[in-house]
């Protein structure tokens, strides 16, 4: 049988058994980390594809295994909200922010972590996540006002018709190529910050700031960006300004 673009064998399944059974893998994620290091199976940028492993074993059912924690460990780790500072109230041009900048956000910078959480928690729609698979936060702070909004981007939608139609790859390709495409998953300005023509900026200077901080953290350079507009709530003439290049019948937006 092949999943996820491995052959699952009756031996390598029985191998899987017999460490289940051993006590060799006592966990999902365990047994997911000793798959992908059998048969090597890693990400563009060398990372064990442990998620991918572990989704195909449980979706397909082909062992019996470990019980399931009642959390992950990643969502035990997140931080969470921070205390929200309050709301700048900002208005007037541009130029009257001064600098304006974006804050890359890690789980290393605690703090950070735990306003951007509040500020989408308290203002965002879709709220703080989870984000899906690779992903980047940042923070949007003004030289003369602190912190305006936040961005972040993360792995792409697994299949959308409009986008590979537009696209035209096999899902062959499709699935070799998908890591290249990113979304831009939440984009926040505070309620209160009323500046004309910031948006369109700020999501120009994130498309060019993701493609370099990208490669570092993953290893290989995102080649399309995807978003999504609730047009019954929003215009979404922002996008449009960024070199927007497709708008299709599920309302997705996006530019290169």
């Amino acid at each position: 049988m092949k999943l996820q673009g491995q052959t699952f064998g009756p031996s390598l399944l029985e191998r899987l058994c017999t460490a289940v059974h051993e006590g060799v893998a006592s966990t999902r994620s365990g047994l997911s980390r000793l798959l992908c290091e059998w048969l090597d199976w890693r990400s563009v940028n060398g990372r064990l594809r442990e998620i991918d492993a572990r989704k195909a074993l449980e979706r397909e059912g082909l062992i019996e295994l470990p019980a399931a924690r009642t959390q992950p460990p990643q969502a035990r780790a997140r931080p969470e909200p921070g205390p929200l500072l309050p709301d700048p109230q900002v208005s007037g041009p541009l130029e009257a922010l001064g600098e304006v900048s974006l804050v890359a956000v890690t789980k290393q910078e605690v703090a950070l972590s735990r306003l951007w959480n509040a500020l989408l928690e308290a203002h965002h729609p879709l709220r703080s996540g989870p984000l899906c698979g690779a992903q980047q936060r940042y923070l949007i702070r003004s030289e003369h006002h602190g912190w305006l909004g936040a961005l972040a981007f993360s792995a792409a939608a697994r299949h959308l018709r409009e986008r590979d139609a537009w696209i035209g790859w096999s899902p062959k390709t499709r699935r070799a190529n998908l890591h290249k495409v990113v979304a831009n998953s939440r984009f926040l300005l505070r309620p209160r910050v009323r500046v004309p023509h910031l948006a369109s900026p700020m999501l120009g200077l994130a498309a060019r700031t993701v493609a370099a901080d990208w490669p570092r953290r993953y290893g290989y350079t995102p080649v399309l960006l995807e978003s999504f507009v609730d047009e019954r709530e929003h215009a979404g003439t922002s996008y449009q300004a960024v070199n927007c290049f497709s708008r299709c019948s599920s309302r997705p937006i996006r530019w290169t």
